[in-house]
Formats: structure tokens, sequence, C-alpha cells
């Protein structure tokens, strides 16, 4: 059995709402982790299904189990959460995905090697049967970084490990009424000089569903990305022209969603600043599929 850890260096934040189907998958994927010097807080956000008694009948002293009076919603759940965690380190989690046994000592490495402020890894897309979709991989350097959040988020939410002393330092939380909470905080860390690394290789499980959160509020979310886009390209648009300037020497390296992500942002900053120049190096070179994937991202946004 495993000891109690007083003064863990990583907390495991989950917070749980109805999520009995699932459950025990997320909650054994993080207790069998190979690294165990962490507590797992776990806060149930009035769920009404079964979760907070599945989450009872395990006895491992690092579960740590809070409940919300009444569904405040994932926002303040997780404010809570990082305010009740213990650690020096936040790791997300949620609960219907599942952690890979390796992923907490992976990513603790990665944080303390690169001296980072947040760390996510690439991931692996499954279904509600816990089939594979697809394998989704993140940005590796600084540069296509900025040009992901110049249009998307570069990490899988869930995935992340945090530095919690960067959130306090800087005031940071998520953001009560922003559908994309995550998003907005990741802006947020960068505009204050936060640093970003992904591990080059599959740490966790995301599962898709068509009920999920995310997609019950789809419009609202994409409503609130599109002036987060708009809101990081305008406040960088020097860091922005120089990722693109970088990228442009070595466009055959990098991966399609990178492709897609460079076409993107190339013509918002033309947009912006009136200079084209970023847009035909960016184009010029891609497929026809990026291409039209391209103008599809431009068109929604």
């Amino acid at each position: 059995m495993q000891k109690e850890i007083s003064d863990p260096l990583v907390t495991v934040l989950m917070p749980v709402f109805n999520a009995e189907k699932y459950l025990r998958l997320a909650i054994e994927s993080v207790l069998n982790q190979s690294y165990s010097y962490f507590e797992f807080l776990i806060i149930d956000d009035g769920s009404t299904d079964q979760s907070a008694q599945i989450i009872r009948s395990y006895s491992d002293p690092r579960i740590r189990f809070l409940q919300n009076e009444c569904n405040l919603g994932l926002v303040t759940t997780l404010n809570r959460g990082i305010e009740s965690s213990q650690g020096q380190y936040l790791a997300r989690m949620d609960a219907d995905d599942i952690s890979y046994p390796q992923r907490l000592e992976k990513q603790v490495a990665l944080l303390n090697i690169n001296r980072a402020d947040i760390c996510g890894s690439f991931c692996d897309l499954i279904d509600e049967h816990g089939i594979l979709i697809k394998h989704l991989s993140m940005p590796l350097d600084n540069d296509t970084l900025t040009i992901c959040l110049g249009n998307s988020v570069p990490f899988a939410h869930g995935s992340v490990m945090l530095r919690k002393d960067f959130l306090l330092q800087h005031n940071l939380h998520y953001e009560l009424g922003n559908y994309a909470e995550d998003y907005d905080l990741w802006i947020k860390m960068y505009a204050c000089g936060a640093r970003f690394v992904n591990c080059n290789e599959s740490l966790y499980y995301y599962r898709h569903f068509s009920k999920s959160l995310s997609s019950l509020n789809r419009e609202k979310c994409a409503n609130a990305a599109k002036i987060l886009r708009r809101q990081f390209i305008q406040e960088n648009e020097q860091a922005c022209i120089k990722a693109l300037g970088s990228l442009t020497t070595r466009l055959e390296q990098l991966s399609y969603s990178e492709r897609v992500n460079s076409i993107f942002v190339a013509y918002q900053l033309g947009r912006l600043t009136g200079n084209w120049q970023w847009c035909w190096p960016a184009i010029s070179r891609a497929s026809p599929k990026m291409i039209l994937h391209g103008i599809y991202r431009i068109w929604k946004a």
C-alpha cells in the first residue's frame, strides 16, 4: 500500500462531474503511475450519478477528495483546485481520459530539464469505447508553438503539468465566463514569459465523444477562440513575424497542422499590417489540401 505523501511535489488535479462511466479508468491510470510523489486531488462538482461513491471506494492515501456543495462549473472547480493544491507542480487530469503510466515521471523531468513553466505531450485520441481514432502531435519548439497559439491550442488541456509558482507570481487563473478557458490561460502565460515544452511522445489518452461539454458549447467555444486568436496575433505581431520567418526556412520539416497554422497566421498578419509578404512563402510550397484547409480556417475565423 502506498504511504501518504506529505509536502508532495505534484498535485494531480481532476474535476469530476457525472463521470461514472469512465471514472475508474481515469483514477487507476493516475494511481498506477511510475512516479508516486504526488497527491491526487479529486473535486466532485455536484455529481448526481455514482461518481462520489466510486471515488470513496478507493482507500489510497494519496487521494484527497473535495466536494462542491452544488455544481459550480469547470472553471470555478479548477480554480478551487489550484488554491487547494499542495504540490509545486499541477498536473491536470480529466475524469474520462487516461494517463500513460510514465506520464508524471516524464513531465516532471521535462519541466526540470527545460526549466519550463508548463509541459504537455503528444496524445492519442480515442472514442467512447477506447478505440484509437488518431495520434495527435503538438508543437515542439518556440516558433511552432508561437504560430500554433495564433490559431489553436498547443496542448491537450488534460495532459498539461504547470508550475504553480508561476501562476501565483503572475496572479493567473482560469477566467470565469470564458468558454475557451484553457486557450485563454495559455495566452496569458505566454504574455507573462512562460516557458512552454511538449513531450514528443504520447503520454495521454484523450477521449472524444459527441456529448462532451465542449461539443455542447461548441458555438460559444468557437466564438471565444476567435476573440483570443485575434488578440494574440495583435499583441504578439513581432513575435509571430519572427516565428514565421524562421519556419519558412524549414517548411518541409513541419507537420501538416503546423503548415496550416502558418498559412492562417500569415494571412492574419497580412490583414493586420497590410504587408502580405508572409503569405507567399507559407502558401507556395503547401499542398492543395493544406491551402484549402488554411482557407477554411480563415473563413471560420
